[in-house]
C-alpha cells in the first residue's frame, strides 16, 4: 500500500510530461507542415504553376488562417489577373481582421484597380467610424480627393439656392437637388433660384408667384394690377416688376419703397435701384447709403450686389470694392466677381484674373483667362479657352476641360458646360 501511494504522484508527473512531449511534438510536426505548405505554394507561385500554388496556399490558409497570409493570397491573385478572387479574399481578410489597417489598405487597392470610388469612399468611412487609422489609406485616397462623375444633361441652367437650382429642359424650367434630382415639373418660363423655402417663378400662362421645393404654389402677389416678374424673398421684401418700373413690396402686396428703371434683388440687407441711368445702394427700407451714386453696380446670378461685407460699384470704366458705409479696398479692377462665400474674390487686373480678400489683398496673383470667386474652397478658371477649377493653394485639381462651370454647391456639385449641354458635375467624396 505504502509503495502505491509513492508510484501514483510519479506516475501523474510522467504521464503529463509525455502529454507536454506529445503536444509539442504535434505543433512541432503542424509547423513543419505549414512550413513545407508555404515553400511549395511560393515554389509553384514563382514557376508559374498556378493550380498547385493555389492549392498549397489554401491548405496553408486552412491551418493556420493569419492575416499575412490573407494578403499573400490576395497578392498571389492579384498578379496573375484573377481580380475576383483576389477581391474575396480581400473582403474575407477584413471580416476576419477587421481592426487592422492593412486589411483596409489591401482592400481599398482592390476598389481602386476597379475604379470604384464609391467603394472607395464608403470603406473610409468605416474606418472614421471604427476609429482606425492609416498613413498609407490616407495617401492611396489623396489622389481620389476631386475624383468626379458627370450627371444629366440640361439645356441651361442657374445657381444653387437653398439646395436647389432651376435648371431648363425642353424650353421650360424646373427644379433640381443637389444631387440633380428634378424635384419639379418643368412648367415654368422663368425661375429664379430659391431663397429659403420659396423660390420666383413665371408660369407658361404669363402667371407669377412664389413655390415650394416640390413646385407646389405657396405665395401669389396680391393687390398689384399687373405682376410680371418676382425677385427673391428676404425678410419678407422682394423685388417686382409690374411691366414699367420695378419697387420693393412685402408678401402682402404693400409697396413698401422705390420706383426704378432697374432694380436688384435684396440680399444680406442691401439692394441697388436706378434711376434716370444713375445707381443707388439701399437697405431695406429704402433710404439711399454711401451719399454716393454710381455708374453701374456689380450682380451676382441671383440678383444680389453684397455679399462678405463688400459691393463691387462702377467708377468710370473700373470697378472699385467698398462697404455699406462707401469705404474704399484694394485697387480698381478691370472686371470683377462678387464674393460668393466669405473667401475670395475674383478679380481681373490687366487682362488676367486672379483672387482677392475682402481687404483688397491679392491671394492669388492674376494669371488666368477668366474666373469665378471661391465657393465652397473651389473656383472656376479658364485657362487656354477651357474652364477647370482650382483649390486654394492654387492648384488645379479639376482639369480644364469644360466650356462654361458654374460655383460649387456644399455637397460637392457643380454645373459645367460639356459643349452642347450643361451638366452636373458630382464629386465621390460628397456623393458616395
Amino acid at each position: 500500500m505504502k509503495n502505491y501511494r509513492f508510484w501514483v504522484p510519479v506516475l501523474l508527473v510522467v504521464m503529463l510530461l509525455a502529454s507536454i512531449y506529445l503536444f509539442y511534438d504535434k505543433k512541432a510536426d503542424e509547423q513543419g507542415l505549414f512550413d513545407n505548405l508555404l515553400m511549395e505554394a511560393r515554389g509553384y507561385r514563382e514557376q508559374g504553376i498556378y493550380v498547385d500554388a493555389e492549392k498549397s496556399y489554401l491548405d496553408a490558409v486552412a491551418m493556420r488562417p493569419v492575416q499575412s497570409l490573407y494578403a499573400e493570397i490576395a497578392d498571389f491573385y492579384s498578379e496573375n489577373n484573377m481580380s475576383r478572387k483576389s477581391r474575396n479574399w480581400c473582403e474575407i481578410m477584413l471580416e476576419q481582421f477587421p481592426e487592422d489597417p492593412e486589411s483596409y489598405r489591401y482592400m481599398l487597392q482592390q476598389y481602386i484597380n476597379k475604379k470604384d470610388y464609391i467603394a472607395c469612399f464608403d470603406l473610409l468611412d468605416v474606418m472614421q467610424k471604427r476609429g482606425i487609422t492609416s498613413q498609407e489609406v490616407e495617401a492611396m485616397m489623396k489622389p481620389l480627393e476631386y475624383v468626379y462623375y458627370l450627371g444629366t444633361e440640361y439645356d441651361s441652367v442657374g445657381v444653387y439656392g437653398g439646395g436647389y437650382s432651376p435648371v431648363k429642359l425642353n424650353g421650360n424650367w424646373a427644379y433640381v437637388n443637389m444631387r440633380g434630382t428634378q424635384t419639379t415639373a418643368a412648367d415654368f418660363v422663368k425661375a429664379g433660384p430659391f431663397s429659403g423655402n420659396l423660390a420666383p417663378v413665371v408660369n407658361m400662362n404669363g402667371e407669377a408667384y412664389f413655390i415650394d421645393t416640390s413646385g407646389n404654389k405657396k405665395k401669389i402677389v396680391e393687390n398689384v394690377e399687373n405682376v410680371v416678374e418676382l425677385g427673391l424673398i428676404e425678410n419678407e421684401l422682394f423685388a417686382l416688376y409690374d411691366g414699367k418700373h420695378w419697387g420693393y413690396y412685402n408678401l402682402n402686396g404693400t409697396h413698401v419703397f422705390g420706383d426704378y428703371e432697374e432694380a436688384s434683388n435684396i440680399g444680406n440687407g442691401l439692394a441697388a435701384g436706378m434711376r434716370d441711368s444713375v445707381w443707388y445702394i439701399l437697405d431695406r427700407n429704402g433710404n439711399e447709403l454711401t451719399g454716393k451714386t454710381y455708374s453701374g453696380i456689380l450682380f451676382d446670378e441671383k440678383g444680389i450686389i453684397y455679399r462678405n461685407g463688400r459691393i463691387f460699384v462702377e467708377c468710370g470704366t473700373k470697378y472699385q470694392m467698398i462697404d455699406a458705409d462707401g469705404n474704399e479696398y484694394g485697387q480698381t479692377y478691370e472686371d470683377a466677381r462678387l464674393f460668393a462665400d466669405a473667401t475670395w474674390a475674383a478679380v481681373k487686373i490687366g487682362n488676367q484674373w486672379g483672387f482677392v480678400d475682402k481687404d483688397g489683398a491679392i491671394q492669388i496673383q492674376p494669371q488666368y483667362d477668366d474666373a469665378r470667386s471661391f465657393s465652397n474652397g473651389l473656383a472656376a478658371v479658364k485657362v487656354k479657352g477651357k474652364w477647370g477649377f482650382i483649390n486654394q493653394q492654387g492648384q488645379m485639381v479639376i482639369d480644364p476641360l469644360f466650356e462654361g462651370a458654374k460655383d460649387f454647391s456644399n455637397s460637392g456639385t457643380v454645373f459645367v458646360n460639356t459643349g452642347k449641354e450643361w451638366e452636373l458635375l458630382v464629386l465621390y467624396k460628397y456623393n458616395h
